[in-house]
Formats: structure tokens, C-alpha cells, sequence
């Protein structure tokens, strides 16, 4: 749930830009991700009510949304709220039936009449962003392939069997901590600039190097 409170107020004039997770706003759908015999109605009001205080207050915002390949998730209901309020939408496969996910999402786009407007690839890496345009509204196809990190992976058990199957960070916790992925604990920034940062800064460079030759 989107939390709003003080201490997040006080922050957002250091954010540029917020991310938001939210994958349906079917009722029947979203009650499959709260507990106690709450009422999805009511979490999905507050949830809305806190996007568009966030969105008053901050200069980009965009809702991700994990595309399964259920029929119950009704995109439609997202995509309408978004267009309405101006809101970038962002389709993510589901990694668990990433094939069928990532059908439904090209199928969804061409049902609602996107056409494709621009490829952006995400370098280091194989993040490919498809943009999609209607009209003056944009939707953001994350068409994320495998990628691994030698110094990244490595010796990591749960490779062969990786639910995510690329590498990115993430940041948690407070004070903030380093989180490699899901299968891995936070970490310190004092370990993450000790252990990885100087190799991460090599990829770029890389990458730098790449595009200028080009």
C-alpha cells in the first residue's frame, strides 16, 4: 500500500521522480494480495487517494503494473485511471509465465490501439523500454531480458533457478541499505562501495565507451 506520512512529505522535494506499484484495480483481483477478509474496495480508494496527493506534490510519477496473463487483473481499469489522471503507465511480465505475460501485453497494447513509438535499451544491461503511444499518451513496455553479472552472481544458489533472472538494485530500510535481489539480504552502503561499487562504475564506462564509438 502507498503510505503516506509525514516523514515522506518532508523528502519529496529531494525526489524527482516516484515509482509506483500497482498491478490491478479489480477488486476480485486485488484481494488476492491483502489479508484478514479486509475489503478491497477500501484499500483501493485509499491507495488512489495517495497516488494523486503523491502526484501533487512531485514531478514525475509512473505506476508499474506486473502483467500475468489473468483476465481477472483487468488492465483496462488501470490504464484508465492512469490516462485519466495523467499518469505514465509501466507493463512488466510476470517472470513466472514470462511467454504468455508478455503476449497478453503486446495484445492488450495492440487491442487499445497503442502503436510503438520509440526503443530505449537500458546499457549495462538488456533492458529494453518499448514506448507505446495513443494519441498524446505514452505507455512504457519493460520488455526486461535475462542478464547476469559475473561479479554479481556468482556463486549464488538459487541461479539455475533465479525468479527474476536479471540484476538490478534496490533500496530499503532505514537507514538505507543495499538490496542485490531477492534472494540476497540488504546490505550496508559501507559493504556495497567496498565490494561493488568500483565494478559497477567499470560497466559504465563500458557502456560510455560503447556509445561513443558508435
Amino acid at each position: 500500500m502507498v503510505v503516506l506520512n509525514k516523514n515522506l512529505f518532508e523528502a519529496l522535494p529531494y525526489i524527482s521522480k516516484v515509482n509506483i506499484s500497482l498491478h490491478s484495480l479489480n477488486p476480485s483481483y486485488f484481494k488476492n494480495f491483502i489479508k484478514n477478509n479486509a475489503n478491497p474496495d477500501d484499500y483501493l480508494n485509499i491507495i488512489k487517494n495517495n497516488i494523486l496527493k503523491l502526484k501533487n506534490n512531485v514531478d514525475k510519477i509512473s505506476i508499474n503494473a506486473v502483467v500475468s496473463n489473468d483476465k481477472q487483473q483487468d488492465l483496462d481499469s488501470v490504464l484508465n485511471f492512469c490516462k485519466k489522471n495523467k499518469i505514465l503507465l509501466k507493463l512488466v511480465p510476470d517472470w513466472r509465465f514470462y511467454v504468455a505475460s508478455r503476449k497478453y501485453i503486446i495484445n492488450f497494447l495492440k487491442s487499445n490501439s497503442f502503436i510503438e513509438d520509440n526503443r530505449i535499451i537500458k546499457d549495462p544491461g538488456s533492458n529494453l523500454r518499448i514506448i507505446y503511444r495513443k494519441n498524446d499518451y505514452y505507455i512504457e513496455f519493460k520488455d526486461i531480458q535475462p542478464y547476469y553479472l559475473n561479479f554479481w552472481c556468482e556463486g549464488c544458489k538459487m541461479k539455475k533457478k533465479c525468479i527474476e533472472t536479471f540484476a538490478f538494485l534496490r533500496l530499503e530500510g532505514n537507514p538505507l541499505r543495499f538490496k542485490i535481489c531477492i534472494d540476497k539480504p540488504a546490505m550496508t552502503s559501507t559493504r556495497f562501495e567496498k565490494n561493488f561499487w568500483m565494478k559497477f562504475e567499470e560497466l559504465n564506462l563500458e557502456a560510455k565507451n560503447k556509445i561513443t564509438k558508435q
